[in-house]
Order: C-alpha cells, then sequence, then structure tokens
C-alpha cells in the first residue's frame, strides 16, 4: 500500500497576524495614526471597512503587484524618493 505525503504550499506572500500586508494595510496605518493623534478606536473602524473593502474588491491582491501600481501612479518626485534604485516612472522602459 504506497503512501503520498504531499504537503500544501503556503503562500509567499508576507502576512502579519494571518493577514496579507496589502488587506491589512489600511487598519495597520489608520490605527497608528489613531494611537498617536488619539483617536485609535475611529480611525480602527474606518481601516476595517477599508480592509473589508479592499479584500472584496481585489481579492488579496499580491504585494508586488500594489508596488507596481504605486510605482506606475505616483508623480516623479515621490518615485524618485521611494523607489530610490530603480529607474524614473515617467520614462518607461521596454524590454524586447
Amino acid at each position: 500500500m504506497a503512501r503520498n505525503y504531499q504537503t500544501f504550499m503556503l503562500s509567499d506572500e508576507p502576512k502579519i497576524a494571518g493577514v496579507p500586508i496589502t488587506t491589512g494595510m489600511p487598519v495597520f496605518l489608520l490605527t497608528t495614526i489613531g494611537l498617536i493623534t488619539g483617536l485609535a478606536t475611529t480611525l480602527f473602524i474606518i481601516g476595517a471597512a477599508l480592509s473589508v473593502i479592499m479584500h472584496i474588491k481585489f481579492g488579496g491582491l499580491p504585494i508586488r503587484l500594489l508596488l507596481a501600481i504605486v510605482y506606475s501612479t505616483l508623480p516623479r518626485g515621490l518615485t524618485i524618493f521611494l523607489f530610490q534604485a530603480s529607474p524614473d516612472s515617467s520614462h518607461r522602459q521596454y524590454i524586447r
């Protein structure tokens, strides 16, 4: 009797407390801002609602796709600051 020991592949997306970073980002950011300003409960609720909407609409967007969207939509000054090792996003480089 042959046994098949298959293991499952865990997602390579980074997670915090079991939640993908892209889904939980609004909760983490707004709660942190709320702790600094004293509005933690209100901003936590708003962040949780945004996270649920993002999860329903995008279905766990991969972190690389999120960074690609951010890189291509930000103005030149912010892309130079945030993505220092990357070329300017306003100059497209096509690979043949």
